[in-house]
C-alpha cells in the first residue's frame, strides 16, 4: 500500500479533525508502530474506542507514553530496540 505522505525519519505529524473526517483512514497507510491514537487509549480504558467521555484518561495515558519515549537514552527510539 503506498504511503500518502512521505515523512522523514524522526518526523512528528499530528492530525486533528472532526469525528469521521478520515484521520484513522489516513493513518492506516502507515505501520501501526508509527501511530499513536487516542482511540486506542479510549478503547483500553473503556472497551470502546469511540467513548469520548474517556478522552481525558486517554490523553493522560498518551502523555505518559510520549514522555517515557522522549526520555529514553539514545536517539529517541523504543527502549526495546
Amino acid at each position: 500500500m503506498p504511503v500518502p505522505l512521505p515523512l522523514p525519519a524522526g518526523a512528528l505529524c499530528v492530525l486533528i479533525g472532526a469525528p469521521g473526517s478520515g484521520k484513522s483512514t489516513f493513518t492506516a497507510h502507515y505501520p501501526a508502530t508509527w501511530r499513536v491514537c487516542l482511540d486506542t487509549y479510549r478503547g483500553l480504558a473503556t472497551d470502546s474506542a469511540g467513548c469520548q467521555e474517556a478522552s481525558a484518561d486517554a490523553v493522560l495515558a498518551l502523555r505518559t507514553l510520549l514522555k517515557a519515549l522522549s526520555t529514553v537514552p539514545g536517539s529517541g527510539s523504543s527502549p526495546c530496540s
